[in-house]
């Protein structure tokens, strides 16, 4: 229980925040690194908390279906912090960090919506058809290509065209008149780039931490990306993912799991391949694994959804 406002609470964190980025610079200290990944978990708690309500007023005041919402909106501003990630690591001749930190991200994730599918789905009336058969087309394009030496540019303009269908189907797709229940929020430019802002500072002190840990253990870079930064990366969109369900936002929730994983393996994976050569092979199983989760998500998303009223693709 919270015994301050949430504004307080939330500034309170940033300035924690910003405290632990000026120790780390100063010294290192265990507990300097156990506080980071403490205020970087309340953080995000709560910059989730400020962005999915902003976005969901945003939806309202754009008039803007709740799959838009959770597919465009909060999946791009959930995955910022990996954009920011993997173009460092392609800019650094480092690829093998950016495909594992795509990869470990998604996986964590989508286990995570399938366990918790049938909260969130109950109020979704959707099937993210769309989503699914582009990720599936994805992951065999990805698993083909992992076994070719063709040049890992035009991997990345396949995968950036796939990314620019995906955004097309979605804006000129069917979009359903918001409901008049999803305008509980008023909206705040201000609260709504301090939700990003609390999100990205607090993810970045979460993957800056845990990376060094991987290089402390001595881990290859596409080990380390996969585990520690594309586990830690994955959190945001966990997060937002919760709050849109608890808000009972299924469409929102929904939505942000499958466009952020979307987004990560088609725009931040394929501008990746543009700036450097990234090796496909290493993470030939995690393709595997995502097509295998993809086919488990159909069933479960037809089960799971609010069938009272006409489906949405």
């Amino acid at each position: 229980m919270r015994y301050l406002s949430r504004n307080t609470y939330a500034i309170l964190i940033l300035a924690g925040l910003l405290l632990i980025f000026y120790f780390e610079i100063s010294r290192e200290s265990i507990l300097i690194t156990g506080l980071g990944i403490i205020l970087s978990l309340l953080g995000l708690e709560v910059g989730s908390d400020f962005f999915v309500e902003q976005s969901i007023s945003a939806g309202t005041k754009f008039n803007l279906s709740g799959r838009v919402v959770g597919s465009v909106i909060l999946s791009v501003g959930a995955s910022i912090d990996e954009l920011f990630l993997s173009l460092t690591a392609a800019f650094e001749k480092l690829g093998e960090i950016s495909i594992g930190n795509i990869q470990g991200s998604n996986l964590f994730t989508f286990v995570v919506f399938l366990l918790l599918a049938p909260l969130a789905l109950k109020n979704s009336h959707s099937k993210f058809r769309i989503e699914t058969v582009l990720l599936v087309a994805v992951y065999l394009i990805l698993s083909v290509f992992a076994y070719t030496q063709i040049a890992s540019a035009y991997v990345g303009i396949a995968l950036l065209s796939i990314f620019a269908i995906y955004i097309f189907a979605v804006r000129s797709g069917k979009v359903p008149k918001p409901s008049a229940e999803i305008a509980v929020f008023s909206f705040s430019w201000i609260y709504l780039f301090f939700g990003i802002f609390l999100l990205f500072l607090s993810s970045y002190e979460l993957v800056r931490v845990v990376d060094s840990l991987a290089a402390y253990l001595n881990l290859s870079l596409f080990t380390s990306g996969f585990i520690f930064a594309g586990v830690t990366g994955s959190v945001p969109e966990i997060f937002i993912f919760a709050s849109a369900m608890r808000k009972k936002r299924g469409e929102i929730s929904t939505g942000v799991i499958f466009g952020s994983t979307l987004y990560k393996v088609c725009l931040v994976l394929g501008l990746s391949m543009l700036i450097t050569t990234i090796a496909l092979k290493p993470a030939i199983l995690t393709y595997y694994a995502m097509i295998a989760l993809l086919a488990i998500s159909v069933p479960v998303i037809m089960l799971s959804r609010n069938r009272d009223s006409p489906a949405l693709s």
